[in-house]
């Protein structure tokens, strides 16, 4: 659906006295608590990183250039090495642990996020990096095509419920509300199982990692 679509089946449910703007502002609502649920596929971004030129020198800070904005690292893999991971540290723990060398410069083997920064420590001066991630689903106006949304189009419906509710919320009707926040929880559901079950073939694994193993 396009933006417009579903501005116009907000009006066949009784919102056509709202202005287009505050429709807008619902379903950019609705699209961040949809995608601030899970780890939806339909979100991941797979980048080739080469630290000559997409890692900064200086910090180890990491450039994505024109790729999509990153919302949260799934994992980061060295390629170089044998698809070695290289694993996440808070960025306070990372601070006390390497005080007196935050400049150090060699293989990364951890990362950390200052503030939506993300840094790779030892800053790699070569070396080319796998990074996955969630990307952010960005803002829609009224003008947007369906491709501007990130949810797969089958799905779409489930915005306009989502949006149905909170402007049912908004206007103090909380019957209504409630009926159509059900309507959006269980449509959230089926688009869990459709999304996350992607074969039947045979029973999903469950990989055991031991923190010993990782390499700090």
């Amino acid at each position: 659906m396009t933006v417009q679509e579903i501005m116009d089946i907000l009006d066949l449910h009784g919102f056509e006295d709202i202005e287009d703007d505050d429709k807008v502002a619902v379903i950019n609502d609705v699209l961040q608590e949809i995608c601030t649920r899970e780890p939806w596929p339909f979100l991941e971004v797979s980048v080739a990183l080469d630290a000559s030129t997409d890692v900064d020198s200086s910090t180890g800070e990491v450039d994505l250039g024109s790729n999509p904005e990153l919302s949260s690292v799934l994992d980061i893999i060295n390629t170089d090495d044998y698809g070695r991971g290289i694993s996440w540290m808070r960025r306070d723990e990372h601070y006390k642990n390497a005080a007196s060398s935050l400049d150090a410069t060699g293989t990364p083997y951890r990362y950390f996020f200052l503030g939506d920064a993300l840094y790779l420590y030892p800053i790699p001066t070569s070396g080319n990096f796998r990074l996955t991630y969630l990307q952010v689903q960005q803002e829609v106006d009224d003008n947007d095509t369906a491709s501007a949304i990130l949810l797969p189009s089958r799905h779409h419906r489930l915005i306009a419920l989502g949006a149905i509710y909170k402007l049912h919320s908004q206007e103090d009707d909380p019957e209504n509300a409630a009926m159509f926040q059900g309507q959006f929880e269980n449509k959230l559901q089926l688009m869990r199982q459709d999304l996350f079950k992607k074969q039947w073939d045979r029973p999903d694994s469950i990989l055991v990692t031991d923190e010993e193993d990782w390499v700090e």
